[in-house]
């Protein structure tokens, strides 16, 4: 009887927090509707204390700003350029996710790619740079509202801790059979890991609704004579050279792969052959002098 009522204690916890979480996200939503839609700058996400105590009209929205940018730079100058742009985010104090560059060759001119994390008040700063030291071919923002998914996180991050005490609580009243310390336990593991897991999912999208996220790609200018309509022949005459010597060596390739079974296969079919027209050679003449015998 201690064991089931240990198990229906569980049972009601379980619905009580299920309860909780759909009535807390059903009052934000209605708050959102009310206002309407505006965009707001991002925010450090509020405190779980703060977030029990908030009315449904202190509901702000979380959105994800994404810029991405398009720039062109004299060739000999866009590594320079790479490097500055490197340098203005370390010392902006942002977090620098992607950075790649190719330094060009004879054939190729040089390109490179910047992605990185900034505060929304090292955006403007960041982005003048850029504008300032080469040609802007392409600009998009893009804006993603993450408001369900945070509000959403928050409740479950509240619910399962108020489940987590719980169980605590019940497992330092030190239940009568093992069976029971066992069950509880076994809740106790998988609520702690479902809270790791939603922490882990909260910190991902305070890094994007409190940070703006900005991808920069860096393009070399084309000369006049690259962008004529002969460039495609001039590309191609340049590259001739360098098609054919490739074609050189995968023929080589090809014999250096085929000759050793050459060396094997070439005297197996020669003895095969021969050996093939002797038999024949044979066989005729038996057949040729069995009709004269008989005659």
């Amino acid at each position: 009887m201690h064991r089931r009522g240990v198990l229906l204690s569980i049972g009601i916890l379980l619905a009580l927090c299920a309860c909780s979480q759909k009535a807390e996200r059903m009052a934000p939503a209605t708050a959102m509707q009310a206002r309407g839609i505006a965009e707001s700058a991002p925010a450090p996400a509020p405190e779980l204390t703060d977030k029990q105590n908030r009315q449904p009209s202190e509901t702000r929205r979380y959105i994800a700003l994404r810029h991405q940018v398009e720039v062109e730079f004299p060739a000999a100058g866009l590594p320079a350029a790479f490097d500055s742009m490197v340098k203005k985010v370390n010392d902006l104090g942002g977090e620098l996710l992607e950075a790649s560059i190719s330094r060009g060759t004879e054939y190729s001119p040089p390109s490179g790619s910047i992605s990185v994390r900034l505060s929304p008040g090292a955006v403007g700063k960041f982005l003048d740079g850029v504008e300032k030291s080469g040609k802007v071919l392409r600009y998009q923002r893009e804006a993603e509202d993450k408001t369900d998914e945070v509000i959403d996180a928050d409740a479950r991050i509240v619910n399962l801790t108020e489940l987590r005490n719980r169980l605590r609580r019940m497992l330092a009243e030190k239940p009568a059979q093992i069976k029971d310390v066992i069950e509880i336990e076994k809740q106790l593991a998988d609520t702690q890991s479902s809270l790791d897991a939603i922490d882990g999912v909260r910190k991902s999208l305070s890094k994007k609704t409190d940070f703006v996220a900005v991808k920069i790609e860096l393009r070399s200018a084309t000369s006049i004579s690259e962008r004529s309509f002969l460039a495609p022949v001039a590309s191609a005459w340049n590259q001739a050279g360098t098609v054919l010597m490739a074609s050189a060596g995968s023929l080589i390739t090809f014999i250096a792969a085929v000759l050793p079974w050459l060396l094997i296969l070439v005297p197996a079919f020669w003895f095969v052959r021969r050996v093939w027209r002797s038999w024949r050679k044979r066989r005729n003449s038996r057949a040729i002098a069995t009709p004269d015998q008989k005659s």
